[in-house]
């Protein structure tokens, strides 16, 4: 009978350390989460949709320049959009609802860049309203709330818009998944009427890398939840 409590004190303290080791590495893995998420979040805030009109470091100088090619826009239904590098080509486009003219137009302009030969072309657009209002929101759905991914690309093409409805005005800039998105929507809709702008355009082969690398993931809904 006395020889019970000696075989059971190996198991005892066997069953201590695992339970110990257990909470040790799980200590260890809210921490290595915890780092991650601190580090993560200046990314996610600095590509957010913010509540604001764009505000633009004085260090963006060729963005500043571009957006000055166009024309101030006092409409307050509007949409303004930088993209610069989207197959060796930048471009700064305005679209606005025009009241005056019995909301059957918007009015715009393009102004694009081709970096390979050095050129600026400029023009003024007139688009049916019904198109314009599509895009507008369908926009406005993709950018509500939205709070920035810890997953974003260094190495997409920068986007930046500025967009006015009613007195609210909103704003972002970035250059991954989310902004390759909006990027292919302005696109789609607008590439009938303003060709310049088809070079946003997912290629098939794009669009099987977008599949792969920013389609949901467990990691990407948990990363979701935990800074949200």
């Amino acid at each position: 009978m006395n020889d019970v409590p000696s075989q059971r004190w190996p198991t005892t303290w066997l069953r201590r350390g695992l339970t110990a080791l257990g909470v040790a590495l799980l200590l260890l893995f809210l921490a290595s989460v915890s780092l991650l998420v601190l580090a993560r979040y200046p990314v996610m805030e600095s590509d957010k949709t913010f509540d604001h009109e764009l505000h633009l470091s004085v260090d963006d100088t060729y963005t500043i320049a571009l957006f000055s090619e166009l024309d101030p826009v006092t409409a307050r239904e509007s949409l303004r959009v930088i993209g610069i590098r989207f197959r060796g080509h930048d471009f700064a486009l305005a679209l606005s609802l025009d009241p005056h003219r019995g909301g059957k137009e918007a009015v715009g302009q393009i102004v694009a860049v081709d970096r390979r030969q050095g050129t600026l072309s400029k023009r003024d657009l007139r688009i049916p309203a019904a198109t314009a209002r599509r895009l507008f929101r369908e926009w406005d759905r993709k950018i509500a709330d939205y709070p920035g991914s810890p997953s974003e690309t260094l190495d997409g093409n920068p986007l930046v818009f500025d967009r006015r409805s009613g007195g609210r005005a909103q704003s972002g800039a970035g250059n991954g998944c989310h902004y390759d998105d909006l990027a292919d929507l302005l696109a789609r809709r607008l590439g009938p009427f303003v060709p310049e702008l088809n070079a946003l355009r997912y290629t098939p082969k794009e669009l099987v890398d977008r599949q792969a690398f920013c389609g949901p993931s467990i990691w990407g809904r948990m990363w979701h939840r935990l800074l949200t």
